[in-house]
């Protein structure tokens, strides 16, 4: 897999999968039970290592995602994203 292939796949994901599922009860559930289905059904590879977790979000309740450290964390260039602060980290382009 290209590393132009997966550029910007998380935020793609989100903003694809999100706003299916307001649409369509079935493809919320899918996301939720097996968002690597999810993602594949809307055309978004994910590679094997990376693992997805959906959580739905309740109104009085704040998650913070630490990310990896900076040095050690995969992030593509070009990506419009402030890493210092994200969750959603690029994906390189290798799927080992």
């Amino acid at each position: 897999m290209s590393s132009s292939a997966t550029t910007g796949a998380p935020a793609d994901l989100a903003r694809k999968a999100f706003a299916k599922a307001e649409r369509d009860e079935d493809f919320r559930k899918l996301l939720k039970d097996n968002p690597r289905e999810a993602a594949r059904q809307l055309g978004i590879p994910i590679p094997d290592n990376v693992r997805v977790e959906v959580v739905d979000k309740d109104e009085d309740v704040m998650y913070l995602v630490r990310p990896s450290s900076p040095v050690t964390a995969k992030v593509s260039p070009g990506c419009p994203l402030d890493c210092s602060m994200c969750s959603l980290y690029c994906w390189s382009g290798s799927s080992s």
